[in-house]
């Protein structure tokens, strides 16, 4: 039996795209799940949930796996751009592969995604894209530029369609959590510090992550945001997740850009 509205959510397989698809099963959606790999997906498929192969570096897997959910369901009504990586180090031990991937992935891949479903989201006159950020965009850590820039661009590039998309009945909105307690760790790129300036640096990042992410939300509280996102027919577009993401928001708007700037460096370098 399949139901009324369905969901397409990319970066499935674990974390909080797993916990996505649970929680809008549970909802009674269609759900389109979608990853590298559906081999490794542990989860019962149906009626309502298939499983479909997208590399989000791959614009043909895009456009092949598009076209099977619209044989399966007929339609897509939220698209929800959840897989990415991030790309850990300092700035000036990346490599410009790991510069490249970790854009292609966090950013492009996500305007791939979106171009190809655009033209249905029109075609039916309403949809909605959520876009998964990072509270990492609020303030300037460092060994995290490159996860922290891709996701910031994302933001602008939300923000931006926000407007473009609206005479068309299409909204987007943008999910923006905090520490999540999930083993992003494991699926990270970290460059090889060892021996290098920023190797005490390097472990303070690390060790600051690990007490964040042992205090962070589930990956099931994002997965309420993103159906919020998906079901309160409103414009509005930032949703924050958790107690940390909330508070960076606040602080950020209330002491401006250049107050947190200087007075993150007096935390973790004075």
């Amino acid at each position: 039996m399949s139901y009324n509205k369905t969901i397409l959510i990319t970066g499935s397989s674990a974390g909080i795209g797993k916990a996505t698809v649970e929680y809008f099963i549970k909802k009674r959606w269609n759900v389109a799940a979608t990853m590298r790999n559906p081999n490794k997906f542990n989860i019962k498929t149906g009626d309502n949930l298939k499983t479909y192969k997208i590399d989000v570096n791959s614009s043909k897997s895009i456009k092949v796996a598009v076209s099977k959910v619209l044989k399966d369901f007929g339609s897509i009504d939220v698209l929800v751009n959840n897989a990415g990586f991030a790309s850990r180090g300092p700035l000036e031990l990346s490599t410009k592969k790991s510069i490249k991937d970790q854009f292609d992935t966090n950013l492009f891949g996500v305007i791939d995604t979106i171009k190809e479903i655009l033209p249905i989201m029109r075609e039916n006159k309403e949809g909605i894209i959520i876009n998964v950020s990072s509270a990492q965009v609020l303030f300037p850590g460092p060994y995290n530029i490159l996860y922290s820039t891709s996701k910031w661009a994302l933001e602008g590039l939300s923000e931006a369609l926000s407007v473009e998309l609206y005479p068309f009945g299409i909204r987007t909105k943008i999910i923006v959590p905090g520490a999540i307690n999930t083993n992003f760790r494991e699926n990270s790129v970290i460059a090889d510090v060892i021996g290098s300036p920023y190797e005490e640096g390097m472990e303070s990042f690390w060790k600051m992550i690990k007490n964040l992410v042992s205090v962070g939300s589930s990956a099931s509280t994002v997965a309420e945001a993103i159906y919020k996102a998906a079901t309160d027919k409103s414009d509005q577009l930032r949703y924050q997740v958790g107690k940390d993401s909330i508070k960076s928001y606040k602080r950020r708007n209330k002491l401006g850009d250049e107050e947190v700037v200087s007075s993150y460096r007096k935390q973790l370098f004075s």
